[in-house]
């Protein structure tokens, strides 16, 4: 006897590949945050060895671990966009089969502002590199002028990346005869 596949185990494939996508992007970004906060913390370390070395050189190496908690917040931002697409779709389809999790759990992290405290961490790391940076600094002069701004710089970058970086914010798909915007 031939088996016939309804639109609803389709959509309940699908739905379940969403999630496996959701999963998948959570532990990247898992793995992202655990791993490239402990190589900054290890550099904000190394930073507070660094008095016998010239002031130049304390820095560039400041500057550099500034650069690289931009560069690992605008990663982190990457992997949370592609999962916020996989969300999305999952919502769409949850919808067709009357289930409410992965809608649950996204209004839960959005009514929290679950967000603004990952926010609050790239920022407390970039003021921590600038302060390392400050007190490594003996004599006033350029040094502390270049730290200063460019802690600033990077802590108002960090805040801004998830303005800056957005999904569409009007999503269209279908499924059969359902439009969701």
């Amino acid at each position: 006897m031939p088996m016939t596949i309804t639109t609803q185990d389709l959509q309940q494939k699908e739905w379940q590949a969403a999630r496996d996508v959701i999963v998948k992007y959570d532990d990247q970004l898992d793995g992202l945050r655990k791993y490239g906060f402990t190589f900054i913390t290890g550099l904000l370390t190394a930073q507070s060895l660094l008095t016998t070395i010239e002031p130049s050189l304390k820095v560039s190496v400041i500057l550099v671990t500034l650069v690289l908690i931009v560069a690992l917040r605008l990663l982190d931002r990457y992997y949370q966009l592609l999962q916020k697409a996989a969300i999305k779709r999952a919502i769409v389809i949850e919808k067709c089969l009357n289930l409410e999790l992965t809608e649950t759990t996204f209004d839960v992290y959005h009514h929290r502002r679950l967000y603004v405290w990952l926010n609050l961490i790239y920022g407390l790391f970039a003021g921590g590199a600038g302060l390392i940076g400050l007190f490594l600094i003996t004599s006033f002069g350029w040094e502390e002028v270049v730290i200063g701004v460019a802690t600033l710089a990077t802590i108002i970058v960090v805040l801004l990346i998830p303005d800056l970086i957005k999904l569409e914010s009007m999503f269209l798909y279908t499924f059969d005869e359902l439009k969701v915007t």
